[in-house]
């Protein structure tokens, strides 16, 4: 059986870009962090994970909530073709 943390973050709303290693660096820190100066605990990174759940709000295929899933069949020949060039 693998190491199982003795926390679990769960973060809150505008994590949808956000990843469950990423957050849990930040927030495992600041989490440890507190632990340590208020408790005089000690937290081992290992003790702490992060529940991710952001990317259940983006619609597969699509790299904005406000953009389309356009791709390069999008691109008009002329000016927008030459600035992707460029």
């Amino acid at each position: 059986m693998g190491v199982v943390a003795r926390v679990v973050l769960v973060h809150g709303i505008a994590q949808r870009y956000e990843g469950p290693e990423s957050l849990g660096l930040t927030l495992g820190a600041a989490l440890r962090d507190g632990v340590q100066l208020a408790a005089k605990l000690t937290l081992e990174p290992a003790d702490v994970a992060c529940a991710f759940y952001g990317n259940a709000f983006i619609e597969e295929g699509t790299r904005a909530d406000d953009l389309p899933p356009w791709d390069e069949n999008h691109v008009r020949m002329g000016l927008e073709a030459e600035l992707l060039d460029a």
